[in-house]
């Protein structure tokens, strides 16, 4: 009897796992850079709210 649907089928399932794995990552490391670039705006801001509002002192 030939398997060889078996044979693809072995092959296709861990591939499928595999990319949904690497799907999942990319799309966590989006969110994280996304959140990194918006905590580093923040602090921008905040530095620049600081020298403005020491420029102004003197």
């Amino acid at each position: 009897m030939d398997r060889w649907w078996l044979s693809e089928y072995k092959e296709v399932v861990p591939m499928l796992a595999l990319l949904k794995s690497l799907e999942r990552r990319r799309l966590m490391i989006t969110i994280s850079t996304m959140l990194q670039f918006g905590l580093f705006l923040i602090a921008l801001i905040g530095l620049v709210i600081k020298l403005i509002e020491l420029s102004n002192k003197k």
